[in-house]
């Protein structure tokens, strides 16, 4: 498929058909998202075709099209492993940037929304440099529900909880005296994207809504605290977490997410889950271990 859309590409091309060449060049980024085993070097692709592409339909001028490849080329550099994350992060908040000049919540609430989300995104990474992005992040993401219509994505809308939350964390290590009340922030808005995950049954998202919600509630949980209920509920979510994130699907979250089941099962003196979670953990070691030992076959 990859090769093939390639040789059109460059058919197009010689026949000085841009149009055609830049639908070609369109299906290839989606085709090269399809292959997670080479997904560096895909994404690395993937940008330099986003960026094309932005040129193109810059040129024509469709804004339209602009504004959606710009937003997708955001969250590509978003996702990218490669460079220097805080460059990545400014490129991606131009990107969107740029095509919020052309995008709104009356041309389209729910387009506006994801650049609004990815924009928000951005400049939690940038915080790491300068506290304002914390604030810019939050205004955005408020923008952003505020701008999507009930029920219109409830997959975006689950997003953007999720993505909230972990900014307002953030807000929380950096704001050492209002912690408690972030956290508080927090877990409100966890809840809510568990909530919205679970009534749509998007498993994997509900799976990790879960997990950061477990975060949280032992986040919150003073190492004083004898047998609180939030550690209770925090053992239970994880649990929830790993009928989804098995050895077999998800090897290196299930790991860390039986990891942490564990410590939460020790501290409530629940041994029978702690020997569960700790053989699930060994379990995604072998897994990892047998896939690796086949790789090198």
């Amino acid at each position: 498929m990859i090769d093939a859309l390639e040789h059109a590409i460059s058919l197009f091309e010689a026949a000085n058909d841009p149009g055609s060449a830049a639908e070609a060049r369109s299906n290839l980024v989606i085709a090269l998202h399809t292959r997670p085993r080479e997904r560096e070097a895909n994404l690395e692709r993937g940008i330099a075709l986003l960026e094309e592409l932005v040129d193109f339909f810059e040129s024509l001028p469709d804004p339209d099209r602009a504004a959606l490849v710009r937003t997708n080329l955001a969250v590509a550099l978003l996702d990218r492993k490669a460079g220097d994350p805080l460059e990545n992060a400014r490129r991606a908040l131009e990107e969107c940037q740029a095509a919020l000049t052309h995008r709104s919540r009356e041309r389209n609430a729910v387009d506006y929304a994801f650049t609004l989300t990815n924009k928000a995104l951005a400049h939690s990474r940038l915080a790491e440099v300068d506290d304002i992005h914390l604030i810019a992040a939050e205004r955005a993401y408020e923008e952003a529900l505020e701008a999507l219509p009930p029920d219109a994505d409830a997959a975006l809308l689950g997003r953007i909880f999720f993505n909230y939350t972990d900014l307002i964390v953030i807000t929380a290590r950096r704001q050492p005296k209002a912690r408690v009340t972030f956290l508080a922030r927090a877990e409100e808005c966890a809840r809510r994207a568990v909530e919205v995950h679970q009534r749509h049954g998007h498993a994997q998202e509900l799976a990790f809504a879960r997990r950061q919600l477990a975060r949280i509630l032992l986040s919150s949980t003073q190492p004083s605290d004898a047998l609180p209920s939030n550690l209770s509920e925090a053992r239970d979510l994880l649990f929830e977490s790993l009928k989804v994130l098995t050895p077999e699907h998800y090897p290196a979250d299930c790991i860390v997410t039986a990891d942490e089941a564990t410590y939460v099962c020790q501290r409530i003196d629940d041994w029978q889950k702690a020997s569960l979670a700790s053989v699930t953990a060994l379990g995604s070691f072998v897994w990892i271990s047998r896939s690796l030992v086949w790789v090198c076959r």
